[in-house]
């Protein structure tokens, strides 16, 4: 590790952030560091101070099959620590089928609870039909439901149903392939320690 830090000592780039800050980007693309839901693209080490102080993650990433480039953030107090976050990204994160956000493997996604509960309350259980399991969410005007996840694997152009072949409005269309809001809960998460773990 810190033959690792020296080395990207050696090669941060100065920028200009809020003040005299630095930055380091690396490529993930096609790296060890990997997913099957998603496909990492870079990480970005950020900060103003040393590589001892605070340190900003932005690790971008695709979902698999799909376009829009997306980002989540965190802080870390040291580089040690923001390496390590980004080492342990692929096992710590998964793709909530119905809305497409990154959420904590041992956790609910926040974005579709509300879906979930609503629709077990009423008894009701719905299957995507395209992979067969239970989903809460996306619902198509032919009263078919899906994981968005699943529609995304699909091709954009001249989008139908794949049960009923009923054509999607071009406004349904651009509402789900639009790029989520990249906003994150751990952009403002307490700032993890160098004896705390880190992931």
């Amino acid at each position: 590790m810190e033959q690792l830090v020296d080395f990207i000592k050696r090669n941060i780039q100065k920028t200009k952030l809020n003040g005299y800050g630095w930055s380091y980007t690396v490529d993930l693309k096609n790296s060890c560091i990997s997913s099957e839901q998603y496909n990492l693209h870079s990480a970005v080490f950020s900060g103003e101070g040393t590589l001892q102080e605070l340190i900003k993650v932005s690790v971008n990433y695709y979902i698999t099959n799909a376009q829009q480039l997306q980002t989540r953030f965190k802080i870390f107090r040291g580089i040690e620590n923001a390496i390590q976050h980004v080492w342990n990204f692929p096992s710590k994160y998964k793709i909530c089928l119905d809305c497409c956000n990154l959420v904590k493997i041992e956790k609910e996604c926040d974005q579709c609870i509300f879906y979930k509960t609503f629709q077990l309350e009423k008894g009701k259980k719905e299957t995507c039909g395209i992979c067969q399991e239970e989903t809460f969410r996306t619902i198509l005007p032919c009263k078919h439901y899906f994981h968005r996840a699943c529609l995304l694997k699909m091709d954009p152009d001249n989008l139908k149903c794949p049960l009923c072949r009923h054509p999607m409005s071009e406004d349904m269309v651009l509402d789900l392939f639009e790029t989520p809001d990249s906003d994150d809960e751990d952009y403002n998460a307490t700032i993890i320690s160098d004896d705390e773990d880190c992931c």
